[in-house]
């Protein structure tokens, strides 16, 4: 946001056409020495890049169903076609305490979310990172 408000802040109104940001200003390694693979998975694990969108992190939102073996329902927010969501996670019986587990290999774009959401409990947000977004687009 602080960039768009600048933007208007300088008076423009619209803008026709792309808008291309340049990233190179931090190095190509985007992660620290050190940090496990886990990590990369995690909102607090977003790669390092000049340019950031919502802290690079979407939010799944998973909803177990009314009665053990339902299937969970899951939404990601933002929509983003940077990657997709395998969910195999099922509604468990009430009294099980939740067991998830959410994994995405390195460089990949699928993320595969597996385990058990308790029956009628309520929904809950889990936040993971975004791989730093990189237009392959060139201006017209």
């Amino acid at each position: 946001m602080e960039l768009a408000d600048a933007v208007v802040a300088k008076g423009v109104k619209e803008i026709s056409g792309d808008v291309i940001g340049d990233d190179s200003y931090f190095p190509r390694e985007r992660y620290p020495n050190g940090w496990e693979i886990d990590d990369m998975v995690w909102e607090y694990g977003a790669a390092i890049s000049a340019i950031v969108v919502d802290d690079n992190t979407v939010a799944l939102m998973l909803t177990p169903g009314e009665q053990a073996g339902n299937p969970v329902q899951g939404t990601v927010t933002p929509a983003t076609p940077d990657f997709t969501v395998e969910n195999e996670v099922i509604t468990s019986a009430a009294d099980v305490k939740p067991d998830l587990t959410l994994t995405r290999e390195p460089g990949a774009n699928i993320v595969v979310v597996k385990g058990s959401l308790p029956a009628r409990a309520r929904r809950g947000n889990w936040f993971w990172r975004l791989k730093s977004r990189r237009s392959t687009r060139r201006p017209h």
